[in-house]
């Protein structure tokens, strides 16, 4: 292998060179092939996608001046704005416009990063494009084109660059690890593809990272990538989705052990994302509106939401913790706090045991005595009791009055100000108020302890309190929520559970 970096050996030099972006190349062939060629062009897209190689390939083809990676032309004058950013850098620029080109017909000036202008930068470029010399291109490319004024998008021709699919860019790489002579399968190619996330650079600058850490002649696995950048393995990620919600205490120990091996929270996030948009595109192509009229709560969407949910709130705070705990295992009973002297009203805690839906009929048990747990800082074992618990929580002083109706849409905004976590599980709860009490069906066992937190509670009769609804009971179910129409709670008794769901939302989605 050469010494130089792979993605600058391998950047294109002809528009047919360029990876996944036919809808612009064939575009500026015909274009340039005719003779029109603009006064300004503007390239917008994700990094690694392809804008600066095109810009430059543009730059040569209008010139007509022999392009490779190394040579430097006096009429081609590139410029990274990220670092010359002020409104003194392009009067410079501006003041050399007017000199004749050397070599060429053209003068091309390459912008790269041009939303990083200041806004006299941009007011000063604007005079030269609203009347351009003659013998004058400017080349624009930026990943951010909604910080670029309208004025100067109005006097560019825009194209706009796509992310790459991971088996363009798979097939593109294994031409590359031919021609170096790397010896890596398919499979492997694949993960690489699909780590970049449709930047072809990154994909190369990955595969010549694997490349230089692996045994000269070796074969290189998808175990061999995973384990170089940083991946979860791929059974453990699968195990992972097969896990929840059916066994929740899986997940989580599943979730501890990544941790241990050092697997970011983003990483695995993006994993899991990746692999169920794979399963719901097998599953729309066969059955696209049966998926939105029939939502099953083990499908891969509710999963991937849970887990995020989960992730995000438990597993990311773990991860920063001094400390692992010791047990993988979460905590399943809610705490109470010490009382503690503060202008919030108090709020108590009381658990009992509710019966299942099957059991909706029958009275309910006897509640138990409360129970208090210290925080010990480490996750603790899981209660025997199999039964969802119901959490009922009241404030002080119940004297004032509540209001006649809530707002949900609004307390899920201020919880997402005072506490993103608990937002993510309130955004898929579902809740019922009925003057004063409130009561949010949290879906599943392990949510609702979440909820149960005097943490969260503290957070949700704060939300409520700064939208006036200082004086409101708020019980926490583990169940969902009941259907409203008798006759739909009817049917989900008879299939074991359900979602009700408004189908004009659905299909409209």
């Amino acid at each position: 292998m050469s010494e130089r970096a792979l993605y600058r050996m391998y950047r294109s030099t002809t528009l047919n060179d360029v990876v996944g972006q036919d809808h612009i190349t064939k575009l500026l062939a015909k274009s340039l092939a005719a003779g029109h060629i603009a006064h300004a062009y503007l390239l917008t897209g994700p990094r690694g996608v392809g804008k600066t190689s095109v810009a430059r390939i543009l730059a040569h083809q209008i010139t007509k001046l022999p392009y490779t990676n190394e040579d430097t032309h006096l009429d081609i004058i590139e410029i990274d704005a990220a670092s010359r950013s002020g409104v003194e850098d392009i009067r410079e620029l501006l003041d050399k416009v007017p000199i004749a080109p050397v070599v060429a017909d053209k003068k091309v000036y390459i912008i790269d990063e041009v939303h990083m202008l200041s806004k006299s930068a941009f007011n000063a470029l604007l005079k030269t494009l609203e009347e351009p010399p003659m013998h004058v291109v400017f080349i624009f490319a930026t990943t951010d084109p909604e910080k670029i004024p309208p004025t100067i998008i109005s006097r560019t021709q825009q194209f706009h660059f796509h992310l790459i699919q991971p088996p363009v860019i798979a097939k593109h790489l294994r031409t590359i690890a031919e021609a170096e002579q790397i010896n890596i399968d398919d499979e492997a190619l694949l993960l690489l593809a699909e780590r970049a996330e449709g930047g072809f650079r990154d994909a190369i600058t990955m595969l010549d990272q694997v490349a230089g850490f692996s045994e000269p002649g070796a074969p290189i696995t998808h175990t061999d990538i995973e384990s170089l950048l940083g991946l979860a393995p791929r059974e453990t990620v699968m195990a992972l989705l097969a896990s929840y919600p059916q066994d929740p205490g899986r997940a989580i120990e599943l979730l501890f052990t990544l941790r241990e091996q050092g697997i970011s929270p983003q990483t695995l996030l993006s994993q899991l994302l990746w692999t169920i948009q794979q399963e719901l595109s097998h599953q729309l192509d066969v059955l696209p509106l049966l998926t939105k009229l029939l939502r099953v709560r083990a499908g891969a969407t509710t999963v991937f939401l849970e887990l995020a949910a989960i992730f995000g709130q438990g597993y990311t705070q773990a991860s920063r913790a001094s400390q692992p705990p010791q047990s993988p295992e979460p905590e399943n009973a809610p705490r109470q706090d010490p009382p503690q002297k503060s202008s919030q009203p108090t709020t108590q805690i009381t658990q009992a045991s509710v019966a299942t839906a099957a059991q909706h009929d029958t009275a309910r048990p006897e509640a138990q005595p409360p129970t208090t747990q210290e925080a010990t800082g480490q996750p603790q074992r899981p209660a025997e009791a199999t039964k969802p618990q119901e959490v009922e929580v009241s404030a002080e002083n119940t004297a004032a009055a509540a209001p006649d109706e809530l707002d949900w849409p609004a307390v899920l905004t201020e919880t997402r100000q005072l506490m993103p976590a608990l937002a993510g599980i309130l955004s898929r709860s579902h809740m019922h108020y009925d003057k004063p009490q409130l009561t949010i069906y949290a879906g599943t066992k392990f949510f609702a302890n979440k909820l149960a937190d005097s943490k969260y509670l503290q957070t949700i009769h704060k939300a409520l309190q700064q939208l006036g609804a200082e004086q409101v009971n708020v019980t926490i179910s583990a169940e969902a929520k009941p259907p409203s129409d008798p006759k739909l709670a009817a049917i989900a008794t008879l299939m074991g559970g359900g979602t009700e769901i408004t189908l004009e939302e659905e299909i409209g989605a």
